[in-house]
């Protein structure tokens, strides 16, 4: 670990080692527990990065190992992507925000409704999900379309809302994006993706999806491992831009993330776009960003977007008022990537986990916390065996399970929580909750 790591751990209160055994633990729930195939995850915090694991298989039928490098299919991650460039060419005066999307996108019919380039980053364009749109212009949703009967589909593509008046993230208004930008790059954006698009975003191990190519999306759920190698894109049409995805590292997304996080990829009032919530005409807040979902964890404020497609997840989060971000995917359509990445967030924030861990103490820890501790009238003693915690009092013993940062809860009782404060490198004095009662205890001499 380098020292400027090292020095960052320690102004943040929390222990480079422990952080790691934590999100070891939590991935080892994930891939032997919950049956996830295989995953990724990477924190970044002020710019540098503090985690990157890789576990599981990518694709168990070649022998396949997931390792840092290995790409997922993300999904509609593409769509932080698509709007980090399309603002780019804002702030580069090359496109208006209130710009026309007909008059951006060549070969797009008048649609039902004027729609605004703001009202497409926004998620409030109005345009009803991809099954309706094709529902109205009587196609089916797999059936091959040449690049002028997609394009057709929009001028017959019913709206839930006028532009600017609702928010919905499952419109087929997202598909407008690679279009803007195709008219901006004056070329397809299969060959302008790479020029355009992910060298000028620094995604240097991302790529658009190869319909042909094997992919990492294996498992509809975590229970049975699918064979079938493709993207099983819901929308498998020609030409690739109705549905675009890429395939991607949790290390090239999570430092894109940290990079748009910290002003390094648009400026500052596009920058703003994406974490401060948009206004509908109404003047009413949607509670979204550009691509991303607003809230706050224990008062700390939170972007956050989650992706999947095929058999793949996808969670992508910015804290910024913590410079953290946090990237997870997994090959699992069914895993639970947005949990992982918030007990991985409320570790870091100094916050108590919501899910048990049971991970084995290390023989530090038995020194830091070991002891015996007076609570009020009762004298508790807290010893190691078979490489956990043992709470023992007047009442018989309880083992404990490690949660992180010193916290533990009873094996078989988790409302019976012990939190340990560390004076140095050992506990003086401990926090013991059971139910709606809490007591303080000082270890013993």
């Amino acid at each position: 670990m380098s020292f400027v790591l090292a020095a960052l751990f320690a102004t943040g209160s929390v222990q480079a080692p422990e952080f790691e055994r934590f999100a070891d633990a939590l991935a080892t729930e994930f891939t032997e527990r919950e049956g996830v195939p295989g995953l990724q995850v990477v924190v970044r915090r002020g710019g540098i990065e503090l985690l990157s694991l890789a576990r599981g298989v990518a694709d168990d039928a070649r022998g396949m190992t997931v390792t840092d490098d290995t790409r997922f299919v993300v999904g509609s991650v593409a769509r932080l992507f698509e709007s980090a460039a399309v603002l780019q060419l804002v702030d580069a005066g090359e496109l208006q925000l209130d710009a026309d999307v007909v008059s951006l996108a060549a070969g797009l019919p008048k649609l039902a409704q004027p729609v605004r380039l703001v009202h497409v980053l926004g998620g409030t364009a109005g345009i009803a999900p991809w099954a309706r749109v094709f529902a109205a212009a009587g196609r089916e949703p797999r059936a091959g379309l040449a690049r002028a009967e997609a394009l057709a589909l929009f001028s017959t593509a019913p709206f839930d809302a006028a532009p600017g008046e609702a928010y919905a993230p499952n419109g087929a208004a997202w598909a407008l994006l690679p279009l803007v930008l195709e008219g901006a790059w004056g070329t397809s954006f299969a060959r302008g993706a790479g020029p355009h698009l992910l060298t000028p975003l620094g995604l240097e191990h991302t790529a658009l999806v190869d319909a042909e190519a094997p992919q990492t999306g294996l498992a509809r759920d975590c229970e049975a491992v699918a064979h079938a190698h493709d993207a099983d894109v819901l929308l498998a049409l020609d030409p690739a831009w109705i549905a675009p995805t890429f395939t991607s590292t949790a290390r090239d997304v999570a430092r894109f993330v940290d990079a748009l996080g910290a002003g390094r990829i648009v400026g500052e009032a596009s920058t703003a776009r994406f974490f401060t919530s948009a206004k509908l005409a109404n003047g009413k807040e949607t509670g979204h960003g550009i691509g991303f979902d607003l809230d706050r964890v224990a008062g700390h404020p939170r972007a956050f977007h989650s992706g999947g497609l095929g058999g793949s997840r996808a969670r992508v989060a910015w804290y910024p008022d913590d410079g953290l971000a946090i990237v997870v995917l997994a090959n699992c359509a069914s895993a639970d990537v947005d949990g992982l990445e918030h007990e991985l967030a409320r570790h870091l924030l100094g916050l108590a986990p919501t899910r048990t861990l049971d991970v084995p103490v290390s023989t530090a820890e038995v020194r830091r916390f070991g002891g015996t501790y007076q609570l009020a009238t009762v004298r508790v003693r807290v010893f190691e065996r078979s490489q956990r915690l043992v709470w023992q009092d007047a009442e018989g013993e309880r083992e404990l399970r490690w949660q992180g940062r010193g916290t533990f809860v009873d094996r078989e009782h988790t409302d019976f929580v012990v939190r340990f404060d560390l004076e140095g490198d050992v506990a003086m004095s401990l926090e013991r909750t059971r139910g709606s009662s809490t007591e303080r205890g000082s270890r013993l001499p």
